[in-house]
């Protein structure tokens, strides 16, 4: 008791009270023991002392008294320290029975991951972040959670009444918040200044370096160079050995020291790295396509980075192509950039090459805006050098990008313009290529025909030339024809063999577009296992090459085909990506085909408001960019909505409207869709002569041109109706039902049921009603069941009949 005045005020942060017993070395820990104890006595007690490098030995002592007294008690003592702490120290508490030591490591990519599905509640959101959280914290989880942090207080995610989280704006990069900054900053001012000065000149060498180049750069021997990094890894880890190199503990180690430098300085030490890797390599006296890319990059970069663009210039070519290979877009733009930004260093056909070499880059990561400026300078140069193929090329991205952004018709001018310049220059590989893509603006157009025969003509000039990856590019084109006028056999065909060439050239670029172009065939023809094997596939690959657009349209292809498997929840997850991506990118068709097909999910949630709006959100920007395919399937599900809400008038007219468009398209299976829902209206309307003539016609359409769904669909409307025939539906669905998606199952079987009687349609139809359900958002629910025409009939089906 003697001692509890003294160390009330030791807790409270006074001096020792006078006239009273003071604290010792071996009082003090006397009663922290007996404060411990006394609290563990009343409930488990957690005991927490953190960063016990920073402990003076009389700290040390304490923690070590508490670890020797908690056996018996309910008490966690934890300590946490650094590597570096006195070893003796830590021998002594290893040799205790009770106390263990845990080495944490670095958050892995799969820890991370979970660790943001439980911090956002949304697997969507955690992916979405997860790649440039991973790569601003690296796996440091004090790192990760300030980077939350900062997203938060910046307003850029926010919570929603469910608990989720979101995106409110557009997260170009991860900003690293300041706390972080200051942490390091407070690691690196204590280091003395030559072994500052080593780090310094690391930081502009890279995250990961040579540790004999960079003493080089400071004159310093080799051993002596060595020596001082072992010295900073021992006692700051700052930096750590990795075979023969050494790497910086953290990325934002580098960034900041890299940071803190002066302009010049840092450019006379980017400088001299440079010097000495050339002087190293022979680089200067050996011609560049010879010497290694990588080594190419590192001369480019350091020597632009260190104020000598000329010296640079030599190397710019192969490290862009080294880059390129590699399918690394954002290194290669930066680059690019870079050398763009240096006055007077490039000009005329030089600058308009890399202009176009940075487009294409800023186009596979979705940089719309960016890739637009680069093209737009690029056609302005290349019109002043008055050189007509290079002309042609610059030409021909820029109708690629233009009908890429959802602007056919300027895309049109622009590529026939491309072609005629080609052909002066007689450069049949630019008109080859402008070809196909003019054939592909043709396509958005619906103008089929003309389409296919600037496809066949990209084919034959392709092959010509023996440009291997051109014929790839030019079998799915024609294939993804194929696939909009609903010939899924033909189209699966062309995407097979434009597949199999890939993989024979090695071309990674031609596997992802046939891969995906063949996932969307087999998804059409009701291959749904094969199917979703490729879309994953082109997935991983869209993500391994930095392909923005890519990424984005696997993400809403993946969704239509979780949709077909009554998997709604994940649906509207990659749907609400793909909306996301496409927004971000630029891309007006991949905004409008993400919210249409959001329209179709929500519908099939019950939730009608929310579809009608983002279906005549879809049907606006199809009209805006000439997407007259996409245009005609939002009309049906406008149409299908009206006819959900009881408004019979507008119902009927946009299942008109969106039949005669489809039928002048030449879109056979979409045609034939539509005739299904406008039958079946019918029906409901008891205007059973017409709805029969309807559902004739779309049955005529679908076995002519082999679509299952609408085949069976008819069949089983047909059936339905007054003095209908069930055979022919029976056998029809028996047949193909392993091709249908799985909604049009669920209502065929309701259909069959109502024309037999059959309780087993009906029982299938509740098990299928019933799978929905459980893989649909648990906020969506009941008001699928409540608000759903067919989900409704089938539980009032099922409960009479007592299923």
């Amino acid at each position: 008791p003697i001692l509890v005045p003294a160390f009330a005020a030791l807790l409270r942060g006074e001096p020792p009270p006078k006239d009273q017993e003071p604290l010792t070395k071996d009082s003090l820990q006397t009663v922290f023991v007996h404060a411990t104890r006394a609290l563990a006595a009343e409930r488990t007690t957690i005991v927490l002392i953190d960063d016990l490098h920073f402990a003076p030995e009389e700290g040390r002592a304490l923690f070590a008294a508490l670890a020797m007294a908690v056996p018996g008690h309910r008490v966690l003592l934890v300590g946490t320290a650094r590597p570096g702490i006195d070893e003796k120290w830590l021998a002594n508490l290893d040799r205790l029975d009770q106390t263990s030591r845990m080495p944490l490591a670095r958050l892995s990519p799969k820890d991370l991951a979970r660790l943001l599905v439980d911090a956002f509640h949304s697997q969507r959101l955690a992916e979405e972040l997860s790649f440039k959280i991973a790569a601003k914290s690296d796996g440091n989880p004090y790192f990760v959670f300030e980077i939350l942090r900062g997203l938060r207080d910046g307003q850029f995610i926010a919570k929603q009444p469910d608990g989720t989280w979101v995106t409110t704006r557009i997260i170009a990069d991860i900003e690293v918040p300041s706390t972080v900054k200051d942490l390091v900053f407070a690691r690196i001012a204590s280091l003395p200044t030559e072994e500052r000065n080593l780090l310094d000149v690391a930081a502009c060498a890279g995250f990961e370096f040579d540790p004999v180049l960079v003493g080089e750069v400071l004159g310093l021997a080799r051993v002596p160079s060595l020596q001082r990094l072992a010295a900073i890894e021992k006692s700051h880890r700052l930096v750590r050995s990795a075979g023969r190199r050494f790497v910086f503990d953290h990325h934002q180690v580098a960034e900041v020291l890299y940071a803190a430098l002066p302009e010049m300085l840092r450019e006379h030490y980017h400088a001299s790295i440079a010097e000495a890797m050339e002087t190293r390599h022979g680089a200067a006296e050996r011609d560049p396509k010879s010497i290694d890319g990588a080594l190419c990059l590192d001369l480019a970069e350091h020597f632009l980075k260190g104020a000598k663009g000329p010296r640079a210039s030599r190397y710019l070519d192969a490290a862009m192509t080294h880059l390129e290979k590699g399918y690394l877009n954002e290194a290669a733009v930066r680059l690019a950039h870079r050398a763009l930004e240096v006055p007077g260093l490039l000009a005329g056909k030089d600058r308009c090459k890399l202009l176009l070499r940075k487009a294409d880059g800023l186009a596979n990561l979705g940089r719309a805006d960016d890739e637009r400026s680069s093209l737009d300078e690029a056609v302005r140069l290349v019109d002043i050098a008055g050189e007509p193929g290079l002309r042609a090329r610059a030409r021909d991205a820029l109708g690629w990008h233009l009908e890429r952004v959802g602007r056919p018709d300027e895309a049109l001018e622009v590529l026939r313009e491309a072609v005629t310049l080609a052909r002066v220059a007689d450069d049949q590989q630019a008109e080859a290529s402008a070809t196909g893509r003019l054939g592909s603006a043709l396509g958005e157009l619906s103008r089929s025909e003309e389409a296919r025969a600037h496809h066949d003509r990209h084919l034959a000039l392709s092959r010509k030339l023996g440009c291997r990856r051109g014929e790839a590019a030019a079998i799915g084109d024609l294939g993804n024809l194929f696939h909009d006028l609903g010939e899924f056999d033909a189209a699966r065909g062309h995407h097979e063999r434009s597949l199999a060439l890939a993989h024979e050239i090695g071309d990674r670029r031609s596997e992802l577009a046939a891969s995906g172009n063949l996932a969307s065939a087999l998804h059409g023809t009701g291959r749904y296992d094969e199917a979703r094997t490729h879309y994953e596939h082109a997935l991983r690959l869209a993500r391994e090459l930095g392909n923005r657009r890519a990424e984005s349209n696997g993400n809403g292809n993946f969704a239509n085909l979780l949709m077909d498997l009554g998997r709604y929840d994940e649906a509207r997850m990659h749907l609400e990506r793909y909306i996301a991506v496409a927004r971000e990118i630029g891309d007006r068709k991949g905004d409008a085909v993400g919210n249409g097909n959001l329209a179709h999910l929500l519908q099939g949630l019950g939730r009608a408001n929310e579809a009608q709006a983002h279906a005549r959100h879809a049907l606006t920007l199809a009209r805006e960019i000439g997407h007259r395919y996409g245009e005609g399937f939002w009309l049906n599900i406008v149409a299908e909505l009206a006819a959900d809400v009881g408004n019979a008038e507008e119902a009927e007219l946009r299942f008109a409207e969106a039949f005669e468009l489809r039928q002048r398209i030449g879109h056979a299976d979409g045609a034939a869709v539509t005739l299904v829902e406008w039958g079946g209206f019918l029906a409901r309307l008891g205007r059973t002569t017409e709805a029969g003539a309807r559902l004739a016609q779309a049955l005529a359409i679908a076995q002519r041109v082999d679509d299952a769904t609408p085949r069976i669909r008819a069949a089983a409307h047909l059936a339905a109706l007054p003095g209908g025939d069930a055979g022919p539906a029976l056998e029809a669905f028996e047949a193909q039902q392993s091709r249908i998606d799985h909604g049009s199952k669920m209502q065929a079987r309701v259909l069959l049921w109502q024309a037999t009687r059959d309780p087993a349609h009906l029982i299938e139809a509740k098990r299928l009603l019933d799978h929905l359900v459980a893989h649909a958002p648990a906020d969506c629910r009941e008001t699928m069941l409540s608000n759903v025409r067919l989900h409704r009939e089938i539980t009032a089906a099922a409960t009479e009949e007592g299923l």
